[in-house]
């Protein structure tokens, strides 16, 4: 193995360093001008199942990927279900799981929350798509881009509401680009001919996949344990407070658990995830790091010590500020170690691997497919892919 010079690392090093405190308080303040809205519309019958679990796997590589852009844009997330009884006769069966958001613990939170047993509910594809865009809080701004995903197959002429009309009105109405993704086993032409018509009316792309396709497992070999000491020393470094402070924080560990759970793919992404500008410097609501480099100094004397964690509520403004500076320097320090250890090999590593397994990026796995078309109608609102 090359063994480079000592001082080499101690160069990148400072440059991650750099780049961790120079970023703004709200890591999305200065991609205010960017936004980007994606919303998933999932079919959550029987005949898609593992549709959900293919999200909740996948969602973090989603995220990272919008990181990867220039400008980064001001990236929000909505969840939308449908074809489920449990969702309700008077919805047509269709229900808001998750608006749309920045929180991205909160989405992760509120997918893995819903239950992944099957369910044979109605099909209404137009409601489904007139939901998605009538209800959910799409960006005012003129120059958002608005990304729809319809996931799901069956008959898209089921049911009152017309497929065709929704798809027309939200994208020539509300500038909403709708892409359609007919999910197999199903193979009937006539039900992927109105999923590729959908895509057509709605100004998008088409696409079919196979539920449950796996992501080939890709780590950093012999590194795994670095990276899981890593990230629970991180987590040390958070001080929460406030009403919501230890649920929020509860959340992120709780996150951190179930991404281990799925595989150490998945639990990599997401560290990634929480090593890069889109987490570290936005938790100000419930993180005292963070409240205090949005805030200042003088902050402190309105915690309310009862809603600390026992070993902070005796400490006065002083002592408190000393524990935080402490952990602020502490956890610069171990998000640069992780910065250098994911960024800069793990990407190299999953390119060679799916090459290997011959995953082909466009046609059968769900992240993939999102990157593509975020690049593609990106390029319209100025974004330029680094890779």
């Amino acid at each position: 193995m090359l063994k480079l010079p000592k001082y080499i690392f101690s160069i990148v090093f400072a440059v991650a360093l750099f780049a961790s405190i120079s970023i703004p308080a709200n890591g999305y303040k200065a991609a205010d001008k960017h936004p980007l809205d994606v919303v998933f519309c999932l079919d959550l019958s029987g005949s898609t199942n593992g549709l959900l679990v293919d999200l909740r796997n996948q969602i973090w590589d989603i995220i990272n990927e919008t990181s990867t852009l220039t400008p980064q844009p001001n990236l929000r997330i909505g969840v939308v279900g449908f074809s489920r009884p449990s969702f309700g006769k008077n919805n047509y069966y269709v229900k808001t799981l998750i608006d749309l958001t920045n929180d991205f613990d909160n989405v992760a939170h509120s997918i893995n929350k819903i239950k992944t047993s099957v369910e044979n509910g109605d099909h209404n594809v137009g409601a489904a798509l007139s939901h998605s865009i009538n209800k959910i809080k799409w960006s005012n701004n003129p120059n958002a881009l608005k990304l729809l995903f319809l996931v799901g197959n069956g008959d898209v002429r089921n049911g009152s509401i017309n497929y065709a009309s929704a798809s027309e009105d939200g994208f020539n109405k509300k500038n909403i680009i709708i892409n359609s993704i007919f999910c197999h086993p199903s193979r009937s032409k006539m039900e992927m001919s109105g999923w590729k018509r959908i895509a057509e009316l709605g100004g998008g792309k088409f696409f079919d996949i196979h539920v449950g396709t796996d992501i080939p497992p890709v780590y950093l070999a012999g590194e795994s344990d670095k990276i899981l000491d890593l990230t629970k020393s991180l987590n040390r470094t958070y001080i929460y407070y406030g009403d919501e402070g230890k649920a929020r924080y509860s959340q992120m560990i709780n996150a951190d658990l179930k991404s281990r759970w799925d595989s150490q793919y998945v639990f990599e992404s997401r560290v990634f995830y929480k090593a890069s500008s889109l987490f570290q410097n936005s938790n100000e609501r419930w993180d005292l790091i963070d409240a205090l480099k949005a805030n200042g100094k003088t902050f402190l004397s309105s915690v309310d010590r009862e809603l600390l964690a026992e070993d902070y509520q005796e400490l006065n403004d002083e002592e408190l500020y000393d524990l935080v500076m402490a952990k602020k320097n502490e956890r610069n320090r171990i998000v640069c170690e992780l910065k250098i250890l994911l960024n800069t090999e793990r990407q190299n590593i999953i390119n060679e691997k799916l090459t290997e397994k011959g995953v082909q990026e466009r046609d059968h796995v769900l992240q993939f497919i999102v990157k593509h078309v975020i690049q593609e109608y990106g390029a319209d609102k100025g974004f330029q892919a680094s890779n």
